[in-house]
């Protein structure tokens, strides 16, 4: 892949409308089983994305329909990991990072791995 991608394109704008998730998945093409997504070039750059979640669904399709396009454009091998907490306990963000890491490294050895927080949305 080239050092410097060609597909970015500058500040996105970003959609909050609702959407189903069969929607971001028919605008989202390429994806392997999972979320991962491999560039069609050789790429140093192994990429998981780790997601702590519970109960915000309409920030996590609005997080996923935004970001994947972003990260596609890095031509980077990425794979995005969401990783819910279930039950009433009160919601342990650091544990979730832990889980997330820790389950990430069984799938691939990445060389980076990005904590990201489901509300927020890269521009």
């Amino acid at each position: 892949c080239p050092t410097k991608p060609t597909g970015t394109i500058g500040k996105l704008a970003v959609d909050f409308k609702p959407v189903d998730i069969e929607v971001i998945e028919e605008e989202i093409q390429d994806l392997q089983p999972g979320g991962e997504f491999y560039p069609n070039c050789t790429t140093s750059h192994d990429v998981a994305i780790i997601i702590p979640y519970r109960n915000r669904e309409d920030q996590l399709k609005a997080l996923l329909r935004h970001l994947h396009p972003v990260l596609k454009r890095q031509n980077i091998h990425y794979r995005i990991f969401v990783v819910n907490q279930v039950g009433e306990n009160k919601f342990n963000r650091a544990m979730l990072m832990n889980v997330g890491y820790a389950e990430a490294m069984k799938v691939f050895d990445w060389t980076c791995l990005v904590f990201h927080d489901v509300d927020l949305l890269p521009e």
